[in-house]
């Protein structure tokens, strides 16, 4: 809750959103995935269920956010798979689920 309280969550998603979009050709297909990934999450009571994905991230609430932690790394999971660009200070999809994780 703390990370959630000093606004990072927030940052975070933005922060995995652009690197998406600098490290692929694709990057914007990426952000569309995880978009639709988001959207397709099957209704449970303790989790809303976000339909348009991330496109409203700035007026969020604090409960919303809280139900975004708890599917953010199943969403991030198995997104993309190498560097195929050789892009330079490239960001394995393991590593940025265990930003996630921890």
């Amino acid at each position: 809750m703390h990370h959630l309280n000093l606004g990072l969550f927030r940052y975070q998603i933005i922060f995995t959103c652009d690197i998406l979009k600098l490290q692929h050709v694709n990057g914007n297909k990426l952000v569309k995935e995880v978009n639709r990934r988001l959207a397709a999450i099957s209704r449970f009571s303790a989790i809303k269920i976000f339909s348009n994905g991330l496109q409203s991230i700035a007026k969020l609430t604090a409960n919303e956010y809280r139900s975004l932690m708890k599917v953010m790394i199943f969403v991030i999971d198995n997104l993309y798979d190498e560097n195929n660009n050789e892009v330079d200070n490239f960001v394995n999809n393991d590593d940025l689920a265990k930003l996630y994780k921890y």
